[in-house]
Order: structure tokens, then C-alpha cells, then sequence
């Protein structure tokens, strides 16, 4: 396979050496389903995943409503050699797409599972040229079967490389370039950061960032032997860690640290990628050490207002619980010189009564409350409703005031409707013993 490919990006990794083991165990966006396996002579990977390449608003919730989806299935088929004779060998390949509810996305459901079968029950005892074959069915069974496909070659210290979209069916390729002339986009490049992100989240673990920040990094096109293109991944780091640095939060500064470690790993891997291949590499120049410690000052100046704040909150908690401690203790040593033949107001039996009869009212805070903290505990955050969130806030802000507005309405009129409810009800318990409801008379104020 030829180094000569369109597309360039990096899979970031601190110590500037991937392992290939690893590939495959993804839970990002969804759940990947894989076979790895180790010969003496070769390291045969096999992924799938099914991911969302669209970028409608609220698309897991539109998606079912309006039976359209964008949940390609994305396939990753790979080999590299191993042994002490060539241990930075990069792990060449391709990656196949298949168009979801397609007779190719039937096909390759059908047959997955027996692949993964197959390259799964490979031990170090059978043979090179068995386990060739087998690998060498797979590319022309895949070929096949998906509508457009990549090669792919992933280098031990992250930088991967992307050649141009081919197409497997010329109806396929007319629609795309119809739609790319339309919307004017580059459809190669848009189809390669999306294999870049499939191959990024099945090689590699998003430790110092949230598994939403898709576009830290990118794929960047390289016109002939260059290394332009590392300028354009530090730009996209600091980039990243500017706009994170800003954001008061305790977690956010230590994520930037871990992305300033990826950057100063990237810079020294693009300065050994331009000596090996002989290629003039003049990297723009940022103060790293005054950065990292503008961002531990920021972190410590956080971590102080956290305690100042939880101290106070403490004090509060405690004169809180003092106060009703010691009201409650009043009430109850008051109330035992009382006349145990005292009449209560009629209020205070109206609303006995009432919550007598909707119990329910009084466990719903306790429920609220419960629901939260199990939500917390045991959900996963939404990040991809979170970022359609503030996409439709900020990007938006017309359909943002069209949909928030009448659902604003909506929940003052569902509060007013049981505030009316709850009132007449009250009223209704305060009536007189007939069921007529009280009547007060008027002063006479003539002369």
C-alpha cells in the first residue's frame, strides 16, 4: 500500500507509542465488537461499529420519530507484522463503510459474527498461511459488501494516514457528488475525519478529555511529501487548551494538563517523523512551562474557592440545624402546658385534612429527590444532548425561542392548572359540614 494517501491526522498517545492490543475494546459512541489476535508473525484486528455520522439537532430522539437515521457501520480490518525485527512495523489495512437499513448493512450482519468466530479461535498453533487466507477473504468479501471504503495506515506513534474515498457502486458516488456540489462540501475530506474519529475511538482512550470533543483534532489534506499538516495539529491542541484554561472549573483545568502532555508528545513524534523522513519541519513556538503553570495556578485558585465555599456551606448547614434543633425542642416543651381541650384553627384542620387525603403530595419531594441521585449515580451524562443543547442555543437562537417558549407556556399553564386544583380542593375541606362553603357577612358600615 502506498504512503502517498490525500488525508493525515494523529491518534493521540503520551508515551508516543500505541499498542495495537488494544484496538477494539470501544465503548465511544457505541459498544464496538471486535477480534484480536497475536501471531509470532502478525497482528490481525477486526472491528465494527455502528456510528452516527449526522449532525441533526436531538438526531436519538428525531431519528425514531421520523424513521431516518444516520447510523453508519463502520469496519476496520487490519494487519501488522510483529517480532523483535520489526517492532514499529504500522498496522495497514481498511476501513469499509455500509449505509444503515441497506441490503450491504443486512449482508454484513449476516456474516460478521462468523468472521469474528473465525479470527477469534486463531491460536499461536495454526498457520501463517491459513490465517493469510483468512485475512485475505475477509478484504474481498468486505470489498464486496460496503458501499464505499479507505485504506488505512495506522503508525505506531499515532500519526495515521488516509487515502481518497472509493466507491463501490457508481449510484452511490453520483448521489454523494451531487450532494457535495449542492451543499458545497468536500465530501472526501468530511468521509475521512470520519474514519479518522472511528479509528481514534477503537485505538484510543479518552482519558484527558470528554469523549464529545470529536474535533480537537482532525484529519488535515497533505499535497505531496510534507509535514505542514503537524502545524495545523498543535494549532488544533493549543486551540483546545486556550478555550478549556478559560472555563473556572476544577476538572477542566486538570483535563487541559493531560491534553498539554498529548501536545508536547506530538511535538516530539513530528520531530522524529521529519528527521527519519527527511523533510524541513518549522514548528511554531509556545511557552509550554509558563502555560502549564498559568493552568496549575488556575487549578489551585479553584481548589481554595471550592474549600472556602464548602466551609461556609458547613456553617450555614450547622447554624441551620441548630435553629430548627432548638425550635422544634421549644415547640414540643411549650406545647405541654397546653389545654388539652384547645379547639385548633380551622385552617389547621382544612389542611390536615387535605394532606390527609393527597398523601402523595408530600412524598413527591422525597421521590424527586431520590430519582436525581440515582440518575447521577447509574446514568452516563449525555454529552451529544448536552452539545445539541447549547448548539440550538447559541446557533440557533430563533428555533431556540420557538421550541423553549411554548414549552415555558406549557409548564406555567400545567403549574397554574394544579395550583387552582389544589386550592379549590383546600377550600372544598374547609367548607361547612353540609358541603356549603362558608359565608362571612359583611360590616355594616351605614350611618
Amino acid at each position: 500500500m502506498s504512503e502517498l494517501v490525500s488525508f493525515k491526522g494523529w491518534v493521540p498517545t503520551v508515551n508516543g507509542r500505541l499498542s495495537y492490543k488494544i484496538i477494539g475494546e470501544s465503548r465511544h459512541p457505541t459498544i464496538a465488537d471486535y477480534a484480536n489476535v497475536a501471531t509470532p508473525e502478525y497482528q490481525f484486528v477486526l472491528a465494527i461499529q455502528s456510528r452516527n455520522t449526522t449532525d441533526v439537532l436531538f438526531h436519538w430522539l428525531l431519528a425514531k420519530f421520523f424513521q431516518v437515521s444516520g447510523d453508519f457501520t463502520f469496519v476496520f480490518c487490519a494487519r501488522a507484522r510483529r517480532g523483535s525485527k520489526s517492532p514499529d512495523d504500522p498496522l495497514i489495512g481498511r476501513v469499509y463503510v455500509v449505509r444503515p437499513g441497506s441490503d450491504s448493512s443486512i449482508q454484513l450482519k449476516e456474516k460478521m459474527p462468523n468472521w469474528l468466530h473465525s479470527l477469534r479461535g486463531a491460536e499461536l498453533g495454526v498457520g501463517k498461511a491459513e490465517l493469510c487466507n483468512l485475512f485475505g477473504s475477509l478484504h474481498r468479501e468486505l470489498t464486496s459488501i460496503c458501499d464505499f471504503r479507505a485504506n488505512v495506515i495506522l503508525h505506531r506513534n499515532g500519526i495515521i494516514s488516509i487515502s481518497k474515498i472509493a466507491y463501490s457502486d457508481d449510484e452511490i458516488y453520483q448521489n454523494t457528488l451531487r450532494y457535495a456540489n449542492n451543499d458545497h462540501v468536500e465530501i472526501d475530506s468530511m468521509w475521512a475525519d470520519q474514519i479518522y474519529y472511528f479509528v481514534r475511538d477503537i485505538s484510543h482512550q479518552h482519558q484527558h478529555h470528554s469523549p464529545d470533543a470529536d474535533t480537537m483534532i482532525t484529519t488535515y489534506r497533505v499535497r505531496g511529501r510534507s509535514m505542514e499538516w503537524s502545524n495545523r495539529v498543535i494549532y488544533s491542541l493549543y486551540f483546545y487548551i486556550i478555550n478549556s484554561k478559560r472555563r473556572l472549573e476544577p476538572t477542566e483545568q486538570v483535563r487541559v494538563l493531560g491534553v498539554l502532555a498529548y501536545l508536547n508528545s506530538f511535538k516530539q513524534i513530528a520531530t522524529e517523523q521529519a528527521a527519519t523522513s527527511k523533510l524541513p519541519l518549522q514548528m511554531p513556538v509556545f511557552n509550554d512551562q509558563a502555560t502549564k503553570d498559568s493552568i496549575n495556578a488556575t487549578k489551585s485558585y479553584l481548589d481554595l474557592k471550592f474549600s472556602e465555599k464548602k466551609q461556609n456551606s458547613d456553617k450555614y448547614r450547622t447554624v441551620l440545624f441548630t435553629i430548627a434543633a432548638t425550635l422544634l425542642t421549644l415547640v414540643n416543651f411549650v406545647s405541654g402546658f397546653a389545654d388539652p381541650e384547645v379547639t385548633p384553627a380551622k385552617w389547621v384542620g382544612a389542611l390536615a385534612d387535605f394532606v390527609k387525603v393527597n398523601a402523595y403530595i408530600c412524598l413527591a419531594p422525597p421521590a424527586i429527590i431520590l430519582v436525581w441521585w440515582l440518575s447521577d449515580v447509574f446514568l452516563v451524562p449525555n454529552y451529544e444532548a448536552k452539545r445539541d443543547a447549547v448548539r440550538l442555543g447559541f446557533a440557533n437562537r430563533r428555533v431556540f425561542a420557538a421550541v423553549t417558549i411554548p414549552i415555558a407556556l406549557l409548564i406555567l399553564y400545567a403549574a397554574w392548572r394544579v395550583n387552582i386544583i389544589a386550592t379549590v380542593s383546600l377550600l372544598h375541606n374547609a367548607a361547612d359540614g353540609d358541603g356549603s362553603m362558608p359565608r362571612f357577612r359583611c360590616p355594616d358600615i351605614r350611618a
